[in-house]
């Protein structure tokens, strides 16, 4: 005689096999996961890159360069807080979260620019200051 499956005592052997299955179908998605995670902070930094090279080519072009001479000094101005706001802190961020070092190598990075990305910002700031002066 055929057993017919008890629909109230589970069948372990198949549960356990199941529990099997989900854990390699986590496994795969957090691979995917990291995956997609280094995939997205690569095209970040690409993107991020190619605007502050725009950026650089706009000042040199079209505001006549970098330059400390009377009423020029306005040019330092976008780009600095580009750099900062822009690409430091926002490079922080994502190395912070992605980068496969131990939590306290992954901490001095992200103070390291951020703290660059502080400088620079303020330095833009100053920059404003000073092209409205006139100095």
């Amino acid at each position: 005689k055929p057993q017919t499956p008890n629909p109230i005592k589970p069948n372990f052997e198949k549960e356990n096999s199941l529990n099997f299955n989900l854990n390699h179908v986590k496994s795969i998605m957090a691979d995917l996961t990291h995956k997609s995670q280094w995939v997205t902070m690569i095209l970040a930094q690409v993107i991020i890159t190619s605007g502050l090279i725009q950026m650089i080519y706009w000042v040199v072009v079209e505001l006549g360069g970098f330059s400390l001479e009377k009423g020029k000094k306005f040019a330092w101005h976008p780009f600095l807080m580009y750099f900062g706001f822009i690409f430091c802190m926002a490079s922080s961020t994502l190395m912070y979260r992605i980068l496969p070092f131990e939590h306290k190598k992954k901490k001095i990075i992200h103070v390291i620019l951020h703290t660059l990305g502080i400088i620079s910002v303020t330095f833009g700031l100053f920059a404003i200051v000073l092209n409205l002066k006139v100095v």
